[in-house]
């Protein structure tokens, strides 16, 4: 996993990787969980890009992702969207949290 701002990159590990039993190499459903690194450029949005390598070749799956202050105890998720993807579609993901503000530059 690598975060890209316009002045640095940072990459972190995966804490957790769970997929379904009946996932193939043609298609799946899988759940990984990462903590993002601490973003050091003053940028209001990162490129999160998540790298594996499959059969020698490097597939990525990318997405901007906008940076917020530190939430203070549970995320609390008002809404998200798109609650369905299909197999040959994009994900653009839009989630909304309640417990934080914006960042102010």
């Amino acid at each position: 996993v690598q975060v890209t701002g316009s002045t640095s990159t940072s990459s972190t590990q995966l804490i957790s990787l769970s997929q379904s039993p009946t996932s193939t190499m043609q298609k799946g459903k899988a759940q990984i969980t990462f903590e993002t690194p601490a973003f050091l450029s003053m940028d209001e949005f990162a490129t999160i890009e998540i790298g594996v390598l499959i059969g020698g070749s490097k597939r990525l799956a990318t997405f901007r992702f906008e940076y917020m202050p530190n939430i203070i105890g549970d995320a609390i998720v008002k809404d998200f969207f798109p609650a369905t993807i299909y197999a040959d579609e994009d994900l653009e993901l839009f989630i909304t949290l309640r417990n934080i503000a914006r960042l102010s530059f």
